[in-house]
């Protein structure tokens, strides 16, 4: 399964928000109290069926382990700060702002 799109309004700080994803690793990156962990209990708790898609918050240690799953699963979401973003490597796809604001890469 994959998952292509979802919408958000009125949850949090996303008050009109919609976010594309694509197969493979989709890196989520922001700050500290930009809402990271909202959105990645947001896709835990009211989409069940998101449990064949690994995701987590990381810290860069466990990019390499995240890489690995990827190999298993069609497709990963993780959700970086902009220091562990830098460290991984990686680029994000999305980085959130403040006011529940995403902007794509």
């Amino acid at each position: 399964m994959v998952i292509k799109k979802i919408k958000i309004k009125q949850y949090k700080q996303f008050k009109d928000t919609e976010i594309r994803f694509h197969k493979g690793l989709n890196v989520i990156a922001g700050a500290h109290g930009q809402g990271k962990t909202h959105l990645c209990e947001l896709l835990k708790t009211k989409l069940p069926l998101i449990l064949d898609c690994p995701f987590a918050t990381l810290d860069s240690k466990h990019i390499a382990d995240m890489v690995k799953k990827l190999k298993e699963h069609n497709q990963a979401i993780i959700f970086l700060t902009p220091s562990e973003l830098e460290r991984s490597g990686l680029k994000a796809d999305y980085t959130l702002k403040d006011g529940g604001k995403i902007e794509p890469r």
